[in-house]
């Protein structure tokens, strides 16, 4: 799926937010470094949650790329810092169809 401004934009809120520090392994990078990722658990192309703050996280490229290649230890480490609540909620959002205003 192809990157456009907003996702640009929400990828720096993203990384703002965390303070440009991997969540899972606390590596801290420049703003201006390409190895800090905002990392979404449920992907871009779930429209109903694409720029919800809740389905993304500040990662190092490493860990992305591990997170990625793990969904499972992906979705409980996001679990694991949005609690049960917010996490079921998150997934529920994310299977509608269209993006929630």
């Amino acid at each position: 799926m192809k990157r456009d401004a907003r996702d640009a934009a929400f990828s720096l809120m993203i990384r703002e937010r965390d303070r440009f520090t991997c969540q899972r392994c606390g590596a801290v990078h420049a703003r201006n470094s390409r190895g800090m990722h905002s990392a979404h658990c449920f992907g871009r192309g779930k429209l109903a949650t694409r720029f919800e703050p809740d389905n993304a996280v500040a990662l190092c490229y490493g860990c992305h790329s591990y997170l990625d290649q793990h969904p499972g230890e992906k979705h409980e480490f996001v679990r694991a810092r949005l609690g049960d609540e917010r996490y079921a909620a998150l997934q529920l959002r994310s299977n509608n169809v269209r993006r929630i205003a």
